[in-house]
């Protein structure tokens, strides 16, 4: 488990299939440029590392002689006496060579002892094969969990199920896909979101897709937790086009790596690193940005504003009354963004810090309002007095609240109770709270997650987090589409 985010490089976007010789070129450039240094520190072979049969007679996986002609144990250890740490790919279904390069259906713990054996530090596991069966992601998936932790070996696990339209919506469609965001945290260090940002080869206008991305990641911010992160796909900052330019502008790209910092995610860098100019390096290792990454409370951020071209998010860090807060621009042309500290759950007087031009802009009352360029961002410290005016619904729980709001008068409160069980709080019809926890049963995880589907209708609490005994007042809900969500 990694305690907050895990960093580093992945071969897909970047060089596609990998090689040896690519892979310990960017490896030496991650530590030339100092990016290993600042924490991008996984260097990970996506799919095409293993042989065109993948399988020996003995049912081994093995990789391909020619691109890897010293074989993947000697790769590992060479990246480990650098410092860096090794990543590698496999498919949760059954291999079929029509639908993917290679799967561990049926070979799960085989290849998970394998890959112990090779001193892997993280494995993804794709789904493609398990897409091409028509499996459940959520048995095929534990299934290979299960391996890696009999395996004996603590490695890292991605889960990603690229091709549908958000994270594990399985087939068939009459599986539950509120099941998605229980059966990731459960068995997996981190799990995608959505399908994939890019392709292989750079296409201008990727922006739009990453703004996709960010929104279906932000949906259920209860889901994750510390060393259990939500997965939006890799970052993709200023891949050159063939005829000239970028795929995404520097404004664009830093937009993507400071709401990915803002929602804890993992830091994957897709591009190779090697193509990018100074001052995106700069950027991907400025220590403020990064440290709203990293901060140990793994909160993901959310969002508390919006406007028709501007979305206000706001993450609780480490410390008495201090937020990270985002001001993204989603529109073409520079936007003026207002924050309101009450909506970050702040009062009083505010110190407001520029975590990208990593500068003090002063002490406000109230708000805080400037000027964001087209598609760009702003990444804002606020450091005040927490402020919490919000209702207290009694009790004592254990773990912190999920909210759940059916619509405008009706909301569902859950939390872990005293003893270890799930409890639930409902407004009344007239929209007040009813002052009395009915117990559900359990046993609850730290953190509940419930979620709503249909008229009125509220599904059960699945997972749960931190101690926390009433409901703060930046955990607010806002409406999309069916779902409402809260988080903090």
């Amino acid at each position: 488990m990694s305690p907050t985010p895990y960093m580093g490089w992945n071969t897909y976007y970047g060089i596609g299939s990998p090689t040896e010789s690519a892979v310990k070129s960017v490896a030496n450039y991650l530590i030339s440029s100092g990016l290993a240094k600042a924490g991008y520190d996984y260097v990970w072979l996506d799919g095409g590392w293993q042989a065109s049969t993948p399988r020996n007679a003995q049912g081994e996986l093995v990789a391909n002689p020619t691109e890897f002609p010293d074989g993947i144990p000697a790769l590992v250890n060479w990246l480990h006496a650098r410092g860096l740490k090794a990543g590698i790919y496999t498919d949760a279904g059954d291999y079929n060579s029509a639908a993917c390069g290679l799967g561990s259906g049926g070979h799960d713990q085989q290849d998970a002892d394998r890959f112990a054996g090779w001193k892997i530090d993280a494995v993804k596991v794709d789904f493609l094969c398990g897409i091409a069966e028509d499996a459940n992601p959520a048995t095929s998936f534990a299934r290979f969990s299960a391996a890696v932790a009999k395996s004996g070996r603590k490695m890292l696990l991605n889960l990603c199920n690229p091709l549908t339209a958000a994270w594990g919506e399985p087939n068939p469609a009459s599986y539950d896909a509120w099941n998605d965001y229980s059966f990731g945290p459960a068995i997996a260090d981190s799990w995608r979101t959505d399908t994939d940002i890019a392709w292989g080869s750079p296409t201008a206008g990727e922006f739009a897709d990453v703004l996709r991305n960010l929104d279906d990641n932000e949906a259920h911010p209860e889901a994750q937790s510390p060393g259990h992160y939500n997965d939006p796909d890799y970052l993709v900052p200023m891949r050159p086009l063939a005829g000239g330019g970028y795929e995404m502008n520097q404004a664009q790209s830093v937009s993507q790596f400071v709401m990915w910092a803002e929602m804890a995610s993992p830091l994957v860098l897709g591009s190779d690193p090697r193509t990018l100019p100074q001052s995106m390096i700069d950027v991907l290792e400025n220590p403020e940005i990064l440290a709203v990454d990293q901060d140990p409370l793994d909160i993901q951020g959310v969002a508390i504003d919006s406007a028709a071209d501007s979305t206000v998010y706001s993450k609780v860090l480490t410390g008495s009354g201090r937020r990270s807060v985002a001001l993204l621009n989603r529109s073409a042309s520079p936007q003026t963004i207002t924050v309101s500290f009450a909506d970050a759950g702040l009062g009083g007087r505010v110190s407001v810090r520029d975590l990208e031009a990593r500068r003090q802009l002063g002490t406000f009352t109230g708000s805080y309002t400037m000027t964001v360029p087209a598609d760009g961002t702003a990444l804002l410290l606020l450091t005040g007095t927490d402020a919490l005016p919000g209702a207290d619904l009694g009790g004592t729980a254990t773990g912190d609240p999920a909210l759940v709001r059916t619509d405008d008068a009706h909301s569902t409160a859950f939390v872990r109770g005293t003893g270890g069980r799930i409890e639930e709080q409902s407004t009344t019809n007239s929209g007040v709270w009813s002052g009395t926890w009915t117990d559900l049963g359990g046993p609850a995880g730290p953190r509940p997650a419930g979620g709503v589907r249909g008229a009125g209708r509220v599904d059960r609490p699945v997972r749960s987090r931190r101690r926390l005994a009433r409901l703060p007042p930046y955990l607010r809900t806002r409406q999309l589409g069916s779902v409402d969500r809260a988080g903090r």
